[in-house]
Order: C-alpha cells, then structure tokens, then sequence
C-alpha cells in the first residue's frame, strides 16, 4: 500500500534548525514522541495516526486515508511505503548535524538511510532480529536456551488439521497461533471441529502452531537491553475485555497498580523469566525496547512465557508517562544515557484501556475526543468529560483520564480496530475477579458512546 502522508508536517526546516542533535519518532502513535521528552526530545513525527502532537511538524497516514484500521507492529511498513517519506528523509542528509530516528521498531528503509549517512543514527535493534524474535514458531527454541518451561505445541498446516486427533493429543481446548501477529490479531481460540473449519477457509495451507488452552491471568513487562538487562514494573495484561473488545484475545490494556495484590513471589518470578528471555536475546545482539508476556496457570502453579515482543509495546508510553509525572527516570531514557547498574524502576500506580470498534461493520467518528486530561462525572444529564488546563503527563487524581488517538471527526474505524486510548491512575480492576471493576466499565462505556453519537453539549 502506498499513501500520500499528509499533516502538519510541510514546514520542515524549522524543525531541523537549531544546535544539537535532531530526534524523529517513528510510530504506530503519534504521542508516543512524549516518552522521550525529559531525555531526548522529538522535533519531528511520523505515525500511523491522526493525533497531532502540539507544535511538532508531523506527517500521517490516517490523515492522508481518513481510515483508521487494526494496526498492528507490521502496519509501520506502511509508513515508510508513503510517497512523502523519502522527500523527508532527504531533508535529514545534511550532516551538519546528528540524526537519532526514535522507532517502535526499526526497518529496512531507515537502516538503509543511517547506512548512507554517518549522521544518522537508528535507535532500534536491526530489522532482522525483530522479523526473527517475532516468529511465534521459533519460540520454543529460545525458551530451551533460557531454560524455561514452554507449553506443549504443534506446527501443522491449517488445511492438515483435524479436531479429532489434535483434542486427543492436545485437549479438547486449543489455540491456535500464525508465525507472526500481534495485539492478539493472530490468535485463536478452538473448541470445536466448525472453529477449525472455519480457519482452514481463511489460511489454506498457512502453517498454525497449536497448543492447549490454558486458563490463567496473563501478565506484560517491559524492558532495555544495552549493556545490560533492565526492567520495568510488570502488569497485568487486559485480554478480551468484553467492555473494551469482543474477540477472546484482543489486547485490551494493561493495569500496573494491581500487581501489589498478588504473591510477591509472583512478580519475582516474572522478572526472572524476563531477566532470563532478555539475557538470551542480549546473547544474539538484540538492543533496545522489548517486551514479554506471560501467562501464570494456577493448576499446574506454572508461570509460562508466551512470546517475546522486539519493539516498543502498546504499554511502553504509559510506563513512561508516569515516571514523567512522578519527575522518575523512564525506560526509554536508558537510550540516552544507560544506567551503569541493572535499572529497576519505581512501582506504577497507573492502569490503560484500549478501546475497540466492537461493531462487526465500520464506524464513524461522531465526536473527536482531543489529546489531552479531562475530569469525568456522571450528572443528572449524563457522562461529563471536562478539559483540565495545563500540560500534566498523567492524573493525578481518580476522576481524572488522558485521552490520547482518538480519531478525527469523521475518520472511518474498522471492525475490532482500536478506538483510542484512556490512562487512570490507580487500578482497573477487581482484586477479586481480575475483571473490570463496575467504575471502569462504566466509564469505558459512556466514553464509548460518545466517540459514536455526535455530543456537542460534551466539553470534549
């Protein structure tokens, strides 16, 4: 696919003028540039999506497409395939001064560039090592050289499988995975002979890496490799929230702040199976953002790694933000200046929700909801959501969301795609059930509705 980019993002000289070095985000998001702003602020964007970034030149697909689709690590491809974005990169080549490309994950078209420019500089691990840490079938292996437990699993062509013999050697519960996905787009859960049949229709001959289903809370963390190994807080990762999704695997989000109710010796674990999956990847030269994500199985008392994410997550920014809010190193500072020390951030008090189109036919924006902090109240006359003035990272209080990618008034969603972002301080969840508590799904609700019924009395 090629697109024209469009956005604010014409006047580019301004943004290269100046001493110092020059950073440019590339990325699914456009305000993922705000991880980077204690340590290594961005003076140029280029996203997928339509979320201008303040006074930041920026270019967009979506502003170009007025589609916003089910975007996943691989769409970033897309980016770089506009016809605007090698123009862009020629106003980079003059070496009069350093060029950082910040990346969700690097790519051909950028390696190429750095290497004709001695300027330039990608801060991302080459794209070869994220098109082979990504392969959902080679995980196994990579678990066997760290040493850790790895789920039963098969590798067959779709068009091979039969649900009969798979349930007596495999269980009657099964999911189904494709060599490369992400955000739970490439996942499947299989109950029945129909649910097989009906993934023989869609991928023929594609090969599918089958495993039992195993029932457990799932879990996120993130990471830096450099010299060292560093970790984040882990989460608890939100899957198939049916408030926020509809398809059992979709990634829904993350809640950082209902860790503290679990086993200690939970999250030890975690950070070790981490430590040891980073380790290895350090081992093949891998450098930069990574995550992992886990599932605990409580019959079997195993905590499970379940693949390993080469790039930025869908969780980074939020992590950062919130360090940013509490005057914390971030993360993604370790790319400017790498603590001498493994690195163990300060615990998060802090929760994401991703929204999705849960309607199985496209849908219009009615109300763009802008980037920013708001207070939210119910009242006699419905859900308010009040702008609060100022340049906070995160809340501070619990009444409090930041909003960030919610599309354009009259931006075209696609089916399952995601609808946009909320932060929160503290937990999402039920200590309880690990499920949305009744606030936040009320809240997901009310601001879901409000993106698809035009709301002109709302403040937003």
């Amino acid at each position: 696919m090629e697109v024209e980019l469009q956005g604010a993002g014409q006047a580019v000289a301004p943004a290269i003028a100046g001493e110092g070095a020059l950073s440019v985000w590339v990325g699914l998001r456009a305000s993922d540039h705000e991880m980077f702003r204690e340590s290594m602020p961005v003076s140029y964007v280029i996203s997928m999506d339509d979320d201008p970034p303040g006074q930041i030149p920026y270019l967009s697909v979506e502003a170009a497409t007025r589609h916003h689709g089910c975007w996943s690590n691989d769409e970033l491809e897309t980016v770089v395939g506009g016809a605007s974005f090698r123009p862009f990169l020629e106003t980079l080549s003059d070496p009069a001064r350093p060029v950082n490309i910040l990346c969700y994950h690097s790519l051909p078209e950028l390696e190429w560039f750095a290497a004709s420019h001695s300027h330039v500089r990608v801060l991302a691990s080459p794209f070869a090592l994220k098109r082979r840490f990504d392969d959902k079938f080679g995980f196994p292996s990579l678990l066997d050289a760290a040493g850790l437990p790895s789920i039963p699993s098969l590798v067959i062509p779709c068009s091979a499988c039969d649900y009969k013999t798979l349930a007596r050697e495999l269980g009657p519960s099964l999911v189904g995975r494709l060599r490369i996905g992400a955000s739970g787009n490439a996942t499947f859960r299989i109950r029945s002979a129909q649910d097989l049949f009906s993934l023989r229709l869609r991928f023929g001959d594609e090969p599918l890496a089958l495993s039992p289903y195993l029932p457990g809370p799932s879990f996120n963390i993130n990471g830096f490799i450099g010299k060292k190994v560093h970790l984040a807080p882990p989460s608890i990762q939100l899957i198939g929230e049916e408030p926020l999704a509809t398809t059992p695997f979709a990634y829904c989000g993350n809640d950082f702040a209902a860790m503290s109710s679990l086993p200690e010796w939970l999250a030890r674990n975690i950070l070790d199976t981490s430590k040891r999956l980073g380790d290895e990847l350090q081992k093949a030269g891998y450098h930069g953002v990574f995550g992992v994500d886990l599932l605990y199985h409580e019959q079997s008392k195993t905590l499970y790694a379940l693949e390993v994410n080469p790039r930025f997550q869908g969780s980074t920014p939020t992590l950062c933000r919130y360090h940013l809010s509490h005057g914390q190193q971030t993360l993604v500072h370790s790319f400017h200046a790498e603590p001498s020390q493994s690195q163990q951030l300060e615990p998060v008090n802090a929760s994401m929700m991703l929204l999705h189109n849960r309607s199985n036919a496209p849908q219009t924006i009615a109300t763009h909801i802008p980037s920013g902090l708001y207070r939210y109240r119910w009242e006699n006359d419905g859900f308010r959501l009040l702008p609060l003035a100022g340049d906070s990272a995160f809340p501070t209080q619990a009444d409090q969301v930041l909003v960030r990618g919610c599309p354009q008034l009259g931006t075209t969603v696609s089916p399952q795609a995601t609808l946009f972002r909320i932060e929160v301080l503290g937990s999402v969840l039920n200590p309880a059930t690990l499920r949305l508590d009744a606030n936040s799904n009320r809240l997901v609700r009310d601001m879901e509705l409000l993106a698809w019924q035009k709301a002109p009395a709302c403040a937003a």
